[in-house]
């Protein structure tokens, strides 16, 4: 019989998606004359990370023989995992074009590494041979394209609770139970020739906090005390616009 619920444990944070790649173009010039064992370029930036390519012009002992090697170096003291491609580039007709698949190894993928601290390598021990390379210098120049991408950040799942405040308020709204003051509403008005009259509608009980009117409508506020026995009157004004 087979299982219908699994069960998964994770060990640690599992990593975010990944991110796009990013280009670095590293130009090596007079590259048919370089006689020394290795070549290292300036320090360039990846996500937040410094970098070099390590450059063996000629083979080493660790390069299949008549080969060019290529080391992407990471100089930083944090390691990082990230994946990476190195391409060549030449100029055609004034433009930079991709070399002919089967021409020459230009791309040596690797998968999801890892690069250590302060000078963590990967590299292509036999990048393609050193004849071949030579037909893609650009005026002598060789174009390396770095391809890099690594894993993002993935971000913390932060807990944020509902604030039931208003809901609370609202529940109480006109409770008379949980008021301190209260204000009646209408039932009269005041005539032009400042004498008074019974309007035709009856007036309204509003309870109220008295705090809350403090905050809110401190003008209603200041016609009343917390637990004032008497109602306040309000004259004038209907008790839907109130």
């Amino acid at each position: 019989m087979e299982p219908t619920n699994f069960d998964e444990v994770h060990v640690g944070m599992p990593p975010g998606p990944l991110s796009n790649w990013v280009v670095k173009k590293v130009h090596v010039h007079g590259f048919a004359g370089l006689t020394a064992q290795y070549v290292e370029s300036p320090e360039f930036s990846f996500f937040g990370h410094q970098w070099t390519v390590l450059i063996s012009p000629n083979g080493n002992d660790k390069s299949t023989e008549g080969y060019v090697s290529f080391y992407l170096v990471n100089k930083s003291p944090e390691s990082i995992q990230a994946e990476f491609q190195i391409i060549l580039r030449s100029t055609a007709r004034g433009s930079f074009q991709p070399t002919t698949v089967g021409e020459v190894d230009t791309k040596w993928p690797f998968g999801m590494c890892t690069f250590g601290a302060q000078g963590g390598m990967l590299c292509s021990g036999a990048f393609a041979k050193r004849g071949t390379i030579l037909t893609f210098l650009n005026n002598g120049t060789l174009t390396l394209e770095i391809h890099l991408r690594t894993y993002k950040k993935a971000e913390p799942t932060i807990f944020v609770p509902s604030n039931p405040f208003c809901d609370n308020v609202l529940k109480v709204f006109n409770n008379e139970e949980k008021s301190d003051v209260v204000f009646i509403v209408g039932g009269e008005v005041e005539s032009a020739g400042n004498r008074r009259k019974r309007a035709k509608t009856t007036a309204t009980t509003f309870h109220a906090s008295h705090v809350i009117l403090r905050l809110n409508a401190p003008s209603l506020a200041d016609m009343c005390r917390s637990g004032d026995e008497a109602a306040v009157p309000i004259i004038g004004v209907e008790p839907e616009v109130f």
